[in-house]
């Protein structure tokens, strides 16, 4: 009988639960990780942006900037709101 093998309604209010760090601790360290690693990666971009970009446009040519930092900014402002979600859902 495939009904009996098949989650019923009233089993799927356990999945809505989030899991204790001691319940699932690989889990919770992943994702730790991740969370640390868009840390970093947004305090570089932030230092790139913020401090070496702005100093080096001034004495590059636009066509030299292009080469050089492309599109960080907007790397950044992905990466900032990536991490504001994964810090709210941590």
């Amino acid at each position: 009988n495939n009904a009996s093998s098949s989650l019923k309604l009233d089993e799927l209010d356990e999945f809505d639960m989030p899991l204790l760090p001691e319940q699932a601790p690989k889990l919770h360290a992943a994702l730790n990780e991740i969370l640390n690693t868009e840390k970093a990666y947004v305090l570089t971009l932030r230092t790139l942006v913020n401090r070496y970009m702005a100093e080096l446009v001034k004495l590059l040519r636009a066509d030299e900037q292009i080469v050089i930092f492309g599109k960080c900014q907007v790397i950044l402002g992905v990466n900032e709101k990536l991490l504001a979600k994964l810090e709210a859902a941590a």
